[in-house]
């Protein structure tokens, strides 16, 4: 899904703040709450990873994994296209942590189909 809308999968930029968003919300949806924030804080744990990266994950993740839940929660859809708008329209609205910035714009429309 990130290689469709970005066309790569970066490090530090949009694409990875927009990955771990996208992939922190699926995890919820397939395995539930609990088990994605488990299997998450595992994924995080490479002793080589610079901390400003690991940070910048770890708050993209969590911020996934609360979207997915509060949706669950309300008993609201939670398939795809909800989580890639989202995490599209948060990059937009510079709400994803993002360290090395490298697009003036944001893709637009739906990519998942």
């Amino acid at each position: 899904m990130t290689e469709r809308i970005f066309g790569e999968q970066g490090k530090n930029d949009e694409s990875d703040a927009f990955r771990h968003f996208a992939w922190s919300a699926l995890l919820v949806k397939e395995i539930g709450l609990e088990k994605a924030r488990l299997f998450l804080l595992a994924h995080e744990q490479d002793p080589k990873q610079p901390l400003h990266e690991k940070e910048m994950d770890t708050e993209n993740n969590k911020k996934g994994l609360l979207f997915a839940a509060e949706r669950l929660k309300n008993k609201k859809s939670l398939n795809l296209d909800k989580i890639e708008k989202e995490a599209l329209k948060r990059l937009k609205a510079k709400k994803l942590k993002v360290l090395k910035s490298s697009r003036k714009k944001i893709p637009e429309g739906y990519y998942s189909k």
